[in-house]
């Protein structure tokens, strides 16, 4: 494996990151760059991402998910679940911020599943659990997920519709959103929206020379 391409360590800087609301710890930062290398190195093979490009990859996708640790880790998580989680996106960002916590990734496309298989071995994330499967039908563990993270895989009411049966109550749901959210919100159904507390909370942010907001919204499970 090759990590020639990604960029030095300059994009992380302590400085960088507190400008963005971010803090890793040294080890985080060296985990992150090399799941960065991976994902670079795997992706010329069997395309997980849609760039080639090192700079891309770290602002688009990398930096993007982090920005999910300006949010309050819920009390009491023990078990998580990405849905849809493609070649680990939130998911293995998730499992290095989080070492005490189990992170199921759920993924239909073999490939992906097995590159999540080497992504745990090769950074030692003895918390993170790759699962092929499909989120509509995946198996739930006694007592519901404390914890369910989504980005680019469906439209918010079906998120929602899913973490009904995924989410233990009082159980939270992270879903990544951008400039649809305020319409996806309209039209999710009300006997979906009945079982989520209301006036769900939202994380807005703008990575540097990005074009769009970034938008998470927030909802816990009645």
């Amino acid at each position: 494996m090759s990590g020639s391409a990604v960029p030095t360590t300059e994009p992380w800087a302590p400085a960088r990151l507190a400008a963005l609301g971010l803090s890793l710890a040294p080890d985080q930062v060296d985990q992150v760059r090399a799941y960065a290398a991976l994902l670079l190195h795997w992706n010329r093979r069997i395309n997980l991402v849609g760039t080639q490009d090192a700079q891309e990859l770290w602002q688009r996708h990398l930096l993007d998910c982090l920005m999910l640790q300006r949010l309050p880790w819920p009390p009491q998580t023990r078990q998580a679940v990405d849905l849809g989680a493609g070649a680990g996106l939130p998911g293995v960002l998730v499992a290095i911020l989080h070492p005490s916590c189990r992170v199921l990734c759920v993924e239909r496309t073999a490939k992906k599943v097995t590159f999540q298989q080497v992504v745990r071995q090769e950074l030692g994330l003895d918390n993170l659990e790759p699962l092929r499967a499909d989120v509509a039908t995946m198996p739930v563990p006694p007592g519901g997920f404390d914890l369910a993270m989504a980005r680019a895989l469906a439209e918010l009411g079906q998120l929602l519709d899913w973490s009904r049966r995924l989410l233990r109550p009082g159980g939270v749901l992270w879903a990544m959103k951008g400039r649809r959210l305020a319409q996806e919100q309209a039209a999710i159904a009300s006997g979906v929206a009945a079982d989520f507390l209301p006036r769900p909370h939202t994380l807005r942010y703008r990575l540097p020379d990005a074009a769009d907001e970034g938008v998470v919204a927030v909802y816990t499970r009645r």
